[in-house]
């Protein structure tokens, strides 16, 4: 995976991009594919949700406006996060960045995961390849 710098930034939402390199080898055939991905983080409510939207490595911009429309139809459905207190309450901005990136690694593998069984119960023996 290959992160990109962040590209859209509220004081609810943060969103960056990212490409990925995925392959399988099935029958001794190995095919590689390169695709783009958005993560979005949206706190609403006071809880922050993770939104991921995947495509083909030449669909970056669609992620990135995919992403950013449904951040803003869940914003405009929900409640605002509650104010800041002067306690310094609130959510750690800081570390969204780090989970918005495992997250996306962990739903890349799942997506990964059913493309490989779609293609198993297709066709024969497969082994995964990922980097």
């Amino acid at each position: 995976m290959v992160p990109l710098d962040p590209h859209y930034e509220t004081d609810n939402a943060f969103a960056y991009s990212m490409y990925t390199n995925s392959g399988i080898t099935m029958e001794g055939s190995k095919e590689a594919f390169i695709g783009s991905a958005t993560a979005t983080s949206v706190n609403v409510a006071g809880k922050v949700l993770f939104l991921y939207c995947y495509g083909p490595q030449e669909d970056l911009k669609w992620t990135r406006s995919a992403s950013r429309d449904w951040a803003g139809m869940i914003m405009e459905r929900n409640a605002l996060p509650p104010s800041r207190s002067s306690g310094g309450g609130g959510i750690d901005w800081s570390r969204v960045f780090e989970k918005a990136v495992f997250g996306a690694i962990a739903g890349g593998f799942i997506v990964l995961i059913f493309v490989v069984f779609f293609r198993h119960s297709r066709k024969g023996k497969i082994q995964v390849d990922k980097e």
